[in-house]
């Protein structure tokens, strides 16, 4: 074998470096499409319960949506304190260990929601789907917190591209719930059989996310560099008590996105239980369960783009407080869609409420991930994850206050113009 003249390092043509260089970045698409497959199997039985909306409504009423979207949303925040507080312990094991343990707890997670998805086709009583949907949302919630740490502990240039990817395969697996729908012909009027098929197709999709955290195991298990950058540093990394000053240092340039992102997610949570009560054009009751179904879709499909169109062209809406300011004028859409949902002046067109819910979704996912990106911004990886951990706090949180604003309104001012709708159908 030729070698490098004055070394034993072996020589390599051009054309050998090119053919090498070209299998790195085969490898590295590779790893991206398998960690959004477990992104897929986080969620997908959560979003297997948000595209079923039409078949619970015909069975237990309009409400059940809200009170599936409450229990879907309510162990969002707890859970995220208590995954924050897991970190400080998990940064002082060895990686290795780490990231094994971790993929063992993804992928009995991953079992688990086969079981949920298997369960919720015999599902015969409202209670106990909202039971289900709880123990559906804390086993999801605890185990993206698991997955995203983990692709966060990869050396810089792989974590940013990890993060799009998995959170792009949370949002994006409602295509897959799409698909099994349409195979398994479910319908808001579905029987016994086309449900459980339905259930069980999405239960099939957990098979490759398996595989997509077994060839993720793999590829990361040589990695020399992992948890060097982001997890080691932070042990060297200034002590909680310089947390305040450290707080006072930043607070003027990552006040308007943590106040963009509440904004943002607050909004779009507090409307998404009404999607249940959207009167069709059509006027009969199954394109309303048909709507509100479809509207779903448009939802997280058009969220889940985002993700990685912010994150390959991400825009400056941090400087000056255009994040807030964007949030802000994003928030009129609120009271125009309760005017549509319950003023009868206003003419009612399907798709026309498509197109504004997809741009509405496409902006959530999009502002979310400028929002996240302001931790980029700072050298100290220890304030790096003081900041991450904040954002967290600050969604999780816009999550269970949207939700609940949401209960009141329905419940209180929107009571009686809700129940005259109804009449109306």
């Amino acid at each position: 074998m030729k070698r490098l003249r004055g070394t034993n390092r072996p020589y390599l043509s051009p054309y050998t470096c090119k053919i090498k260089e070209m299998g790195n970045i085969r490898k590295g698409k590779l790893l991206l499409f398998s960690v959004a497959w477990v992104g897929v199997g986080i969620s997908i039985c959560q979003n297997a319960i948000f595209s079923s909306i039409s078949y619970f409504s015909m069975q237990f009423g309009e409400d059940i949506f809200l009170w599936i979207c409450f229990m879907v949303f309510a162990p969002a925040l707890p859970v995220s304190v208590f995954q924050m507080k897991q970190n400080e312990k998990v940064n002082r094991e060895e990686h290795l260990k780490r990231r094994t343990s971790s993929c063992v707890r993804i992928f009995l997670a991953f079992a688990t929601n086969v079981m949920f998805l298997i369960l919720l086709s015999y599902v015969s009583s409202k209670w106990a789907l909202l039971g289900l949907t709880f123990a559906v949302s804390l086993v999801q919630t605890n185990t993206f917190c698991i997955a995203f740490r983990l692709v966060s502990s990869l050396p810089n240039q792989e974590m940013e591209r990890l993060q799009a990817s998995i959170s792009f395969g949370y949002q994006g697996s409602t295509a897959c719930v799409i698909l099994a729908q349409f195979l398994a012909k479910f319908e808001p009027d579905s029987g016994d059989v086309e449900t459980f098929w339905f259930y069980a197709l999405n239960a099939c999709c957990l098979i490759f996310s398996s595989i997509g955290l077994f060839h993720f195991y793999l590829a990361t298990s040589d990695s020399d560099d992992f948890a060097s950058n982001e997890i080691g540093s932070s042990l060297l990394g200034p002590g909680r008590h310089d947390s305040l000053s450290m707080w006072k240092q930043v607070k003027s340039r990552v006040k308007d996105p943590f106040w963009g992102l509440f904004v943002t997610i607050y909004c779009s949570i507090v409307i998404f239980p009404f999607y249940s009560f959207v009167p069709s054009s059509d006027g009969s009751l199954i394109s309303d369960m048909r709507l509100a179904r479809n509207l779903v879709y448009v939802k997280t499909i058009c969220d889940s783009f985002s993700r990685p169109i912010a994150a390959m062209v991400p825009v400056r809406y941090r400087a000056k407080g255009r994040l807030l300011l964007t949030s802000l004028v994003r928030a009129l859409f609120v009271p125009f869609f309760l005017l549509y949902l319950f003023s009868s002046s206003i003419p009612k067109n399907d798709y026309c409420l498509y197109v504004l819910i997809g741009v509405f979704s496409f902006s959530s996912g999009y502002l979310k991930t400028c929002a996240y990106q302001i931790t980029g911004e700072f050298s100290s990886v220890r304030m790096q994850e003081q900041l991450t951990n904040w954002l967290n706090i600050i969604y999780n949180g816009s999550l269970e206050l949207g939700i609940l604003t949401g209960i009141i309104l329905r419940y209180t001012l929107l009571r009686h113009r809700i129940e005259a709708l109804n009449d109306d159908i």
